[in-house]
């Protein structure tokens, strides 16, 4: 559950620093107190937005991937006029924990700094639920996630110059499309193909949507890479009338899932 942010406190104290600021010319240590107040806000939106709670496997990764844009922006920023600085932002995790289906996490934003800055997002497992509403899953028939799913990336290559302090350029960019196969065997048994290559069999669960195998050899043929014992769980389900699929490594369940869409 993603809180909503509100934006007119930011700007009533931009508004009110305008008011108070406008007869004459701010003295410095009025400069240094209107740049410390305006920044600890738009700071404390940006983490405020990737607070939540009752939060999902998937929404906890989707949440963690936006703080991290965050952190680049945000995280030691200096303002060359004044002698202070944001400090570095931290993610406090809750570490190893057992998890099934039914555990939620919450995303809490940390204390603050000597500057009034607050210092991060805190990941807590949550012990009472019971405010937490779960949704029993609700799988599809063989039959109905057999096909082809598309998913397409932007790829983009980037350049250093000859100079350290020059900035990476991007020098390529180029979109690429994965096609899956999933095709129907005896039983509830599965194939999936990426490109024609076999990624992999296994059992399919029509109640729950979850599909999970070894990774087949052929796939690490094809990339021209060493074979992993990994196993790759598949999560069907259907969303606003398409079917897609969740994909995600066994073992690496914080990670942010693949999800792709089924096309015909």
């Amino acid at each position: 559950m993603k809180r909503c942010i509100n934006h007119l406190p930011v700007v009533l104290l931009i508004i009110g620093l305008i008011i108070v600021t406008g007869c004459t010319a701010p003295t410095e240590g009025e400069r240094r107190q209107a740049t410390l107040e305006v920044n600890r806000e738009k700071l404390h939106l940006a983490l405020e937005a990737c607070t939540g709670t009752c939060l999902t496997r998937e929404e906890l990764a989707q949440l963690v991937y936006n703080y991290e844009k965050v952190q680049e922006k945000w995280s030691g920023a200096e303002f060359d006029d004044f002698e202070f600085k944001i400090p570095e932002l931290q993610l406090v995790t809750p570490g190893e924990h057992k998890h099934d289906e039914n555990t939620r996490y919450e995303i809490t934003i940390l204390g603050k700094d000597e500057n009034g800055f607050e210092t991060g997002l805190k990941v807590s497992v949550m012990e009472d639920t019971s405010a937490c509403k779960f949704e029993e899953p609700e799988g599809l028939p063989v039959e109905e996630i057999v096909g082809t799913y598309v998913d397409e990336e932007t790829v983009s290559v980037y350049m250093k110059g000859k100079d350290e302090d020059e900035d990476w350029q991007e020098i390529d960019t180029a979109e690429i499309a994965y096609k899956f196969t999933v095709t129907a065997l005896e039983g509830n048994m599965i194939r999936i193909e990426v490109g024609g290559v076999k990624f992999g069999e296994g059992v399919y669960d029509p109640l729950t949507g979850v599909c999970e195998f070894k990774a087949a050899p052929d796939i690490y043929e094809a990339l021209h890479t060493e074979p992993k014992d990994v196993t790759e769980r598949f999560t069907f389900s259907k969303h606003d009338g398409q079917v897609q699929f969740e994909l995600i490594t066994v073992g690496q369940e914080d990670a942010k899932p693949t999800v792709v869409f089924k096309v015909e």
